[in-house]
């Protein structure tokens, strides 16, 4: 009988498990929404105050204008963002969230803080330092391989 662990199916089985038991934690509203359209939102609520763009969308997660014009034609028809023109040059369009997405936003955050806490329930300071310092080790392992 084998018995030797196997790092990649571990991970692969957290993944699993940590995909199906996160959105357990995330309010309903959050569900009509997409990975991709949950990072953007993310990224629009951490840039609050700052002038956003199509295009800074584009650069930060390396998608097409096509896409990510798509993606944001999306959730402003689900009334998560408003595009509003920019003074000086009516083809930009500035990006930010509505209430709505804000307020959800702030939700998501405390429910991830609460995930974040079951997930770490049980292990020491110093077991987290050792899990991370792994985790970064497998990830430049995998950097690494040509």
């Amino acid at each position: 009988m084998n018995t030797k662990k196997h790092i990649g199916l571990e991970v692969k089985v957290l993944s699993n498990l940590l995909k199906r038991k996160v959105y357990s934690y995330l309010p309903p509203l959050d569900a009509e929404l997409t990975d991709s359209e949950r990072q953007v939102i993310g990224f629009l609520y951490k840039n609050q105050g700052k002038d956003i763009f199509q295009k800074d969308v584009e650069e930060k997660f390396v998608i097409r204008r096509s896409t990510a014009s798509r993606m944001l034609k999306t959730l402003e028809e689900k009334n998560f963002i408003v595009r509003e023109p920019v003074k000086g040059d009516a083809r930009l369009k500035k990006v930010s969230l509505t209430p709505m997405a804000q307020d959800l936003q702030k939700i998501v955050i405390d429910r991830l803080d609460d995930f974040e806490e079951m997930l770490s329930r049980g292990i020491s300071e110093e077991e987290m330092d050792i899990f991370f310092m792994i985790a970064e080790k497998v990830k430049k392992n995998l950097e690494d391989v040509q």
